[in-house]
């Protein structure tokens, strides 16, 4: 006689919502752009979403992690340009980065996401990871290319080459307003200008 072998144990509970969820990162980034990162509460939140503050912390354990899914909700996936020119893959960055920004919440939260890194360390972290970290990697691969193929000079510093980019940008939103970098020639016009100090001489 043989031994039937145990069931695997059944998961017990419903299963987690998906318009919930939905509901939930919508208020985050709502809460986000009008109270800002400190001003903002998961009890707020939870207000705005229609859902009790336990159904948010079963899903996150803390605000920062809660602020990191909503953004997340907003990344795409980023295309690495080939036009074969540096100075048109770099700008074709530029504009990509920009139209999100312009397009989605994130303008209107990164100075104060910025701001809030001071006082919330975990904050570093969680913006990187949602806004530069897979825009750096492309950038990198387009200038490292470029160096390649000898269109810039091989002893430049990759990694600061790739903080201008994001610096001028990011400088322009917190400072002088998410208006000063939708010119047209804006992408254009910054490339021309960091790229006359990585040319080849």
């Amino acid at each position: 006689m043989t031994e039937t072998p145990p069931r695997a144990a059944t998961r017990v509970g419903r299963p987690r919502s998906v318009k919930a969820d939905r509901a939930i990162l919508t208020a985050t980034l709502q809460a986000l752009v009008e109270d800002g990162y400190e001003g903002m509460s998961i009890e707020g939140v939870a207000a705005r979403a229609g859902v009790g503050k336990t159904t948010i912390y079963r899903r996150w354990p803390g605000k920062e992690e809660l602020v990191g899914a909503a953004l997340s909700s907003l990344n795409q996936d980023i295309v690495v340009p080939d036009t074969g020119s540096v100075h048109d893959d770099l700008s074709q960055l530029v504009q990509e980065f920009r139209e999100h920004t312009l397009n989605s919440p994130i303008g209107s939260v990164i100075g104060r996401l910025v701001s809030a890194t001071i006082s919330s360390p975990g904050l570093t972290t969680i913006f990187q990871d949602t806004i530069l970290r897979e825009r750096r990697a492309a950038a990198r691969t387009v200038i490292q290319r470029g160096i390649e193929r000898g269109e810039l000079r091989p002893d430049i510093d990759v990694e600061i080459a790739i903080d201008l980019l994001a610096g001028v940008v990011i400088t322009r939103i917190l400072f002088f307003g998410v208006e000063t970098i939708t010119a047209p020639d804006f992408p254009d016009r910054l490339i021309d200008t960091i790229l006359r100090g990585l040319e080849v001489a």
